[in-house]
């Protein structure tokens, strides 16, 4: 059995080398597991970093500063 460790971005896919290179996917813009996992996983952290803002200010509102760190730090965290 052939490992499936790259990611089909198009298809949203597991795949193994071979089909990257030579099959279905040939063309496709394909990335890492471990890449793709380690994005998630920031993208995930900022989401929470979000939500323990929100409810610890429930009374207040957010602040457009806030919302421009927050949103900084994401794609801080994508590079």
């Amino acid at each position: 059995m052939k490992k499936l460790e790259i990611i089909c971005m198009d298809d949203h896919e597991r795949i193994c080398a071979s089909c990257a290179l030579f099959g279905n996917h040939k063309n496709h813009n394909v990335r890492p597991e471990e890449d793709v996992m380690k994005d998630i996983a920031k993208v995930a952290e900022s989401i929470i970093d979000i939500f323990e803002m929100v409810t610890n200010q429930e009374d207040s509102f957010i602040t457009e500063d806030q919302i421009k760190g927050i949103e900084e730090r994401i794609y801080e965290k994508k590079k």
